[in-house]
C-alpha cells in the first residue's frame, strides 16, 4: 500500500524533536511487534495527539489510528489527519455516528485483512491520571470481525505502555513499553459460543497486559497520596528500571528509599561554560517559543492538549522562523559560506538550549 509523503516524513523527522523535547525518551522491546502480521496496538492514553504520534515514529511498523468524529469537523484538521492515516471514528462520539461506526469497523477488518497495523485507544478518551480506566469493546469487535472473516490471518494485539513522568511539562521523561502478542484466535473460539464473554475475556486480557507495562494506581481514595510519595521518593534515570521499582512500590514492596527528589545540579564549570551558547540558543529560538505560547494561551481550553500543541509548535513553527532568520541573515551578510554556517547551527542551538535548560533548571527526573 501507498503510504502518505507527509506520514513517511514525519516517521523520521518526529523522533529527533522526541530526543530534544524529552530529557528521557525510552523504547523497551520493539522487537516483540511482529514483523509481518496484522496487528492492532493497543494503548493507554495520557497525553492526547501525542501518544499516538509516539507510537507511529517508534514502532517498525506504520499503524493506522482509530480516533474520534468529533476531531474531523474542522476542515484542517481533516487534511492533516488524513494526511497522517486518521480516516476513522469510533461509536463513543455518539448515536447518529453509529453508522459511521460500522463502517469504521469494517474499514479497520479490511486493513488487517491486508497484513496492516491499526492503533486504538482501549480507553476510549485520554486522563492525566497515572491509571488505566475501563476499557470500550471496540478493540474485540474489531478483533473479532476480522478473525471470522479470516481466522488464519494471524492477527495478533500488541499491548503497549506508555508512561509520561509529567504529561504537560518540557524536558520530562517518557518510556515507551511495547508487550508479548496477544493471539487473538485463541479467543475466538470462545467468541463463538459466547460472544459477551468472548469479548470479556479478551478485553480483561489486553488491559492487563496493559497493566503491566506502565505505573496503574486502581486505589481511588489513595490516589493522590500514592502518587505524591511515588514522585517524591529518589527517582532512577533508566525509565525500565524506574518504571519497575514504580510498580513495586505500589504494590506495597519496595518502601521509599529517600525523599530527596531533587536531580544533583549541573556543575559550575558547565552552568558558566555553556551560558553563552545558551544565550545564543535562546536569541535564534526566542520568537518560536513566544510564538507557541500565545497560540497555546489563545486556543488551548483543554490541558491535556498542551504538550502536544508544545511539542507541535516546536517541529512545525519553530522550522518557519528559522527559515526567515536565514532569509534575513543572508540579507544582511550576503555570504553563503556563513549562511550554511548558521544554517548548520541552528538545530544545534535547538538540542543545546533544551539540554541546558534541564540541567540546569529545578526540573525533577
Amino acid at each position: 500500500m501507498r503510504l502518505k509523503p507527509l506520514y513517511t516524513f514525519l516517521k523520521y523527522y518526529v523522533p529527533i524533536g522526541f530526543r530534544i523535547y524529552y530529557r528521557r525518551f525510552q523504547i523497551q522491546h520493539k522487537e516483540r511487534v511482529p514483523k509481518t502480521d496484522p496487528v492492532i496496538f493497543a494503548i493507554n492514553h495520557q497525553n492526547a495527539f501525542i501518544d499516538p504520534m509516539v507510537i507511529a515514529v517508534t514502532s517498525p511498523r506504520r499503524p493506522w489510528f482509530l480516533t474520534r468524529a468529533s476531531i474531523f469537523k474542522s476542515a484542517i484538521a481533516r487534511f492533516w489527519l488524513g494526511s497522517l492515516k486518521m480516516p476513522i471514528y469510533r461509536i463513543r462520539d455518539g448515536i447518529d455516528q453509529v453508522k459511521r461506526n460500522d463502517s469504521a469497523i469494517n474499514r479497520c477488518k479490511d486493513l488487517l485483512l491486508e497484513g496492516q497495523t491499526i492503533l486504538i485507544f482501549p480507553e476510549g478518551d485520554h486522563s492525566c491520571k497515572w491509571n488505566l480506566r475501563p476499557f470500550q469493546k471496540g478493540l474485540a469487535r474489531i478483533a473479532f470481525s476480522t478473525l471470522e472473516a479470516n481466522p488464519g490471518c494471524g492477527l495478533k494485539i500488541v499491548p503497549v505502555g506508555l508512561q509520561h513522568e509529567d504529561y504537560r511539562k518540557f524536558g520530562s521523561d517518557l518510556l515507551v513499553s511495547f508487550g508479548e502478542p496477544i493471539a487473538a484466535i485463541d479467543y475466538l473460539e470462545v467468541y463463538k459460543n459466547d460472544p459477551p464473554k468472548g469479548i470479556e475475556l479478551l478485553i480483561a486480557e489486553t488491559r492487563q497486559r496493559i497493566s503491566n507495562l506502565m505505573v496503574d494506581i486502581q486505589d481511588a481514595d489513595q490516589y493522590e497520596e500514592i502518587k505524591k510519595n511515588l514522585t517524591q521518593r529518589k527517582r532512577e534515570k533508566n525509565l525500565a528500571e524506574r518504571l519497575k521499582n514504580d510498580q513495586q512500590f505500589v504494590a506495597g514492596n519496595l518502601q521509599m528509599a529517600s525523599k530527596e527528589n531533587v536531580r544533583q545540579g549541573a556543575t559550575v564549570f558547565f552552568k558558566v561554560l555553556g551560558f553563552p551558547f545558551f544565550v545564543y540558543a535562546l536569541l535564534n529560538n526566542l520568537l518560536s517559543i513566544f510564538a507557541i505560547r500565545w497560540i497555546i494561551k489563545r486556543f488551548v481550553r483543554d490541558h491535556h492538549w498542551i504538550s502536544s500543541i508544545r511539542f507541535a509548535g516546536m517541529i512545525l513553527v519553530t522550522p518557519l522562523f528559522y527559515a526567515m532568520q536565514l532569509i534575513l541573515f543572508y540579507w544582511i551578510t550576503g555570504d553563503w559560506c556563513w549562511f550554511w554556517i548558521y544554517f548548520a547551527s541552528l538545530p544545534f542551538s535547538a538540542w543545546f538550549g533544551s539540554f541546558y535548560w534541564q540541567r540546569v533548571s529545578a526540573v525533577r527526573f
